[in-house]
């Protein structure tokens, strides 16, 4: 009962300062089960080499920006499909809905360190959403004898 309370008086203190804001954050909120959930997150950028040689270690840098302070805990991992000469990553973070948000952009810069890789040409592509990727780089992995 408290914190249904409490919900409803920050969504009025909230409407009478930013009514535009509020309406859907305050709906989200109050539909939302308490805890954080892990959302996969799009980053804005992809850095990387264009060019490796297969005696290098490949280092993919993951970049972009969380839209307020309820995301933390970003983690970045990437599976290698050498058959289909593809790097998956997969972006996610922490979203927690029950807490009171700074509402600032929060930068974020990851590494991901994938090994050696054999020679030929790879996609890197970013999971959107399960089942869902967009191609950000293509890297080329040349032999070194």
């Amino acid at each position: 009962m408290m914190n249904k309370l409490f919900v409803v008086l920050a969504a009025v203190a909230c409407l009478l300062m930013v009514p535009n804001m509020c309406v859907t954050a305050f709906a989200l909120e109050m539909t939302q089960e308490q805890g954080a959930k892990r959302l996969n997150i799009m980053p804005h950028n992809v850095f990387c080499h264009s060019v490796y040689t297969d005696k290098e270690s490949v280092r993919i840098q993951i970049g972009g920006m969380l839209p307020n302070g309820c995301y933390s805990n970003v983690t970045v991992s990437a599976v290698v499909d050498e058959e289909n000469k593809e790097i998956l990553i997969s972006n996610s973070a922490d979203f927690n809905s029950y807490q009171m948000c700074t509402m600032s952009l929060i930068p974020y810069l990851m590494a991901v360190d994938l090994g050696f890789l054999k020679a030929g040409s790879y996609r890197v592509v970013v999971e959107s959403m399960p089942g869902v990727v967009q191609e950000f780089a293509n890297i080329s992995v040349v032999s070194r004898d």
